[in-house]
């Protein structure tokens, strides 16, 4: 094959199941702490796992009000808060953290709140 390591192995990957590549990079990885350290790390700070769908806000919630209730959580890199043509709140909106424990820890916090009021 041509081109860059990079390109070759982008190449090579192709024809594996997502399934296969898991199972080759788990692997890889119980042999190597050093890169299961450096995809964790990697991973833990994408988007994907730091960011929060938040519903049922109030309609007078802004961005700052977010940001409050959220902080206590973990360090917050952007809140958003969905609004209608007048400014008002549309009742839900995100919240994104840091990394990724941050997100999870509120978002245990907030299904145990919910299993709570269920409760009551």
């Amino acid at each position: 094959m041509d081109g860059s390591p990079k390109e070759q192995l982008k190449q090579f990957l192709e024809p594996y199941t997502k399934e296969e590549l898991e199972n080759l990079i788990v692997s890889y990885c119980e042999e190597h702490t050093d890169a299961t350290d450096l995809f964790l790390k990697k991973i833990k700070s994408d988007k994907k796992w730091c960011k929060l769908f938040v519903h049922g806000l109030a309609f007078t919630t802004s961005k700052e009000t977010l940001e409050k209730h959220y902080e206590k959580y973990g360090k917050i890199k952007e809140a958003v808060v969905l609004v209608d043509k007048k400014g008002n709140s549309r009742g839900y909106g995100f919240v994104t953290f840091e990394n990724a424990d941050e997100a999870l820890n509120a978002s245990r916090a907030l299904s145990e709140a919910d299993v709570e009021k269920k409760k009551n």
